[in-house]
């Protein structure tokens, strides 16, 4: 009996001591382990990878120094506009200065002065002469042929930080009224009004609905069908093209 209770307390202290020694052992991977559970928490404090940067075709930082002024680049595919636009707190200064800030009775292409300069709003409007063949927006008026439309229907505008390529859907010719470059609207209902109008006065058949356009842009130039006429085309983003 006395034996039994030995070999009994023998396999204890032996299955004991194993416990103890496979502790010892395995204590600094518990240890580890709890330390990569926490590394979430300490994570943000590591530098990113870094992005890549986009950069630009356009020399901004050139076309700044001539003008400060300057907001983005256009170019139409199939035209003869392609060049700087700016942008002041007025309407009227680029109707006779250039680009380079001399008289000139062509003027410049210039943004709204009520439109956001980073082109985010809800209607970016762009104006530019129609003086013969040399004026800068001379060419908006051949949008008025669907088969130049059909032809040449894609732009780019050009900013500092990002490219915004458009899909011209609409041409207009209509009397000069303020109602054109209506910039602040009070709702969704009062957007899509407004561009239902553009789209009911548009020369070609419409392919897009007003509800589908969360953003218009607008490129108006004077023509002279009668008094005080302008030709506008109206366009929207699309994706890049790869």
């Amino acid at each position: 009996m006395r034996q039994k209770r030995k070999n009994q307390l023998s396999i204890f202290l032996f299955i004991l001591a194993f416990l103890l020694l496979a502790f010892y052992f395995l204590w600094p991977y518990v240890q580890e382990y709890r330390e990569q559970d926490q590394l979430p928490n300490s994570i943000s404090f590591l530098p990113e990878e870094p992005k890549e940067v986009a950069v630009s075709p356009i020399d901004f930082a050139s076309l700044l120094d001539i003008n400060a002024d300057t907001i983005a680049w256009i170019t139409i595919p199939g035209t003869n506009i392609d060049g700087p636009v700016v942008q002041t707190d007025n309407n009227e200064t680029y109707l006779k200065k250039n680009f380079r800030g001399e008289k000139s009775n062509g003027g410049a292409i210039y943004l709204d002065y009520e439109c956001q300069p980073d082109m985010r709003g809800r209607h970016v409007i762009i104006y530019g002469h129609n003086f013969g063949r040399t004026g800068l927006f001379h060419d908006i008026v051949n949008y008025k042929k669907e088969d130049f439309w059909q032809q040449n229907s894609k732009m780019t505008i050009y900013t500092p930080d990002r490219e915004i390529h458009l899909q011209i859907i609409a041409c207009q010719v209509s009397a000069s009224k303020p109602i054109y470059r209506k910039t602040q609207f009070a709702d969704d209902t009062e957007w899509q009004s407004y561009v239902q109008d553009r789209l009911n006065e548009n020369r070609y058949e419409n392919t897009i609905k007003a509800e589908e356009i969360t953003q218009l842009y607008s490129f108006i130039t004077c023509s002279y069908e009668f008094d005080n006429a302008r030709t506008m085309i109206h366009a929207i983003e699309i994706p890049q093209e790869k």
